[in-house]
């Protein structure tokens, strides 16, 4: 019987050789917990390769083949190698390889056959050494990441057998643990069956507003993975909710950082920033809209189809916008099932738009609203807040300081300030050095080569903000 070794209980301890992200610890991969075993491991956003993860077993066993789930989200780790031990020094080399288009690497030994129908989507490669009998440390070292992204691994399975070293007693314990867990893991298994099974089947007509449909991967934020209100497209190409973007612009802000692009790390400028997808938006609204029927999809925020008075509206759009077209939409509901019934009365059809008086009692003024004009009222009311919004969120510094080059020609790299504080760039300054009384072309200020200080220019930030 194989058992997977990779779980809590079976692992002594288990370590890394840098910093992880707050919630995605090490320890995760082997946790029984499952919402924390999802998580696996990341390390923090500034780590590079090389990365070690180190695993003590309970026990020395006999590797058969190790599964590592190297893709977690957006972040992928494409070249991985595996040591193996007897003591802390873990340097007895088993296997190494790279990805290509693969999500993760399945090692296993030579001329394994059992392994060709699971693990589709794994890069299968077999052991280069015969150094997987009487194994106590394993470590796994990442040695590449695709695209310069984050080192990560989502799971690892470690399968195979206890030493024949162990005695009896020591087997036992060993199979009386991994049923126990295979008993705490199987309503998970059954669950994530009727899950594909849902999935799979085709949905009818009848059962339509009853059943979900599958949600595109495109509506899902590139961190949470969660349904978005308000998407935002990066810099980077990715696209985030805007709750996600503004608690990541509240962490950095609490470390001193600028705002930055979570993928890249690159801080955001004018021309690089976050943008507002309104295309996308209008597609998530359609989905929410075709599955308003839906429990957990009911109250979710969206702009079109609002439900009357129960769904909440999305944050684009100001109260006072909303509250005159929840007043509108009440109005135009109830004047146009008038109209309805006093057109099927009279049994009489016209192809023109409907139109509605509306009727004050203290001026007796009356006035004309058709369905194409409220459409436009939401569209635009929604176009004029997002101006709004972004206006109010990119603040620009350099419009409120004063421009700095050079005093001479005007240029803005290469600079150098003189005690009078005025600056001057490298050509201009080796031309007045030249002369017998070097002087300040605004102040005419004395200076020597010695009172001349260079200048970095620091890196353009954006001073992008999420309000």
């Amino acid at each position: 019987m194989l058992i997977d070794f990779c779980n809590e209980g079976l692992v002594e301890s288990i370590w890394c050789s840098v910093s992880e992200s707050d919630g995605y610890c090490v320890k995760n991969l082997i946790s029984l917990d499952s919402v924390k075993k999802q998580k696996g491991f990341l390390a923090e956003r500034f780590i590079r390769p090389p990365v070690s993860i180190c695993i003590k077993f309970v026990e020395h066993i006999s590797i058969n083949h190790v599964v590592l789930y190297s893709s977690n989200g957006s972040q992928t780790s494409s070249g991985v190698e595996l040591f193996t031990g007897d003591t802390e020094l873990i340097d007895k080399f088993l296997a190494k390889s790279y990805l290509n288009t693969e999500n993760g690497f399945i090692f296993h030994r030579f001329n394994d056959k059992t392994l060709e129908v699971s693990h589709k989507n794994l890069f299968k490669s077999s052991f280069r050494s015969a150094r997987y009998l009487n194994v106590r440390y394993l470590k796994v070292n990442i040695i590449k990441t695709r695209n310069t992204t984050v080192p990560t691994l989502r799971k690892i399975e470690v399968w195979g057998k206890l030493s024949n070293t162990c005695s009896d007693d020591i087997k036992n314990k060993i199979s009386n643990v991994w049923l126990e867990i295979k008993k705490a893991s199987e309503p998970l298994i059954r669950m994530k069956r009727k899950i594909t099974n849902v999935e799979s089947q085709p949905i009818h007509n009848d059962n339509s507003s009853n059943i979900c449909e599958p949600i595109p991967d495109e509506f899902l934020d590139a961190i949470t993975y969660e349904l978005m209100e308000v998407p935002m497209v990066l810099p980077s190409g990715k696209i985030v909710d805007l709750k996600t973007l503004e608690r990541y612009n509240s962490e950095q802000e609490s470390y001193g950082r600028s705002a930055n692009d979570p993928f890249t790390g690159k801080f955001y400028s004018e021309i690089s920033k976050p943008v507002y997808s309104s295309s996308l938006k209008l597609r998530i609204d359609e989905f929410l809209s075709r599955n308003s029927s839906i429990d957990d999809l009911k109250h979710s925020s969206r702009t079109v189809g609002l439900p009357s008075g129960r769904a909440k509206v999305c944050r684009l759009v100001s109260k006072d916008t909303v509250n005159e077209l929840s007043v509108e939409s009440r109005i135009l509901n109830s004047d146009c099932s008038t109209q309805t019934s006093s057109q099927n009365r009279k049994q009489t059809f016209s192809n023109k738009p409907i139109q509605i008086d509306l009727n004050d009692s203290k001026d007796k003024s009356s006035s004309k609203f058709n369905i194409s004009s409220f459409d436009s009222l939401k569209s635009d009311s929604l176009n004029a807040s997002l101006k709004q919004f972004l206006s109010k969120s990119a603040v620009n510094n350099r419009e409120d300081s004063e421009r700095v080059c050079c005093s001479v020609c005007g240029t803005e790299e290469n600079l150098y300030q003189i005690p009078c504080e005025h600056y001057m760039c490298r050509s201009c300054t080796t031309v007045r050095l030249a002369d017998k009384e070097s002087r300040c072309s605004k102040c005419s200020t004395p200076f020597k080569s010695s009172d001349i200080v260079k200048t970095h220019s620091s890196t353009i930030s954006s001073n992008y903000r999420i309000s």
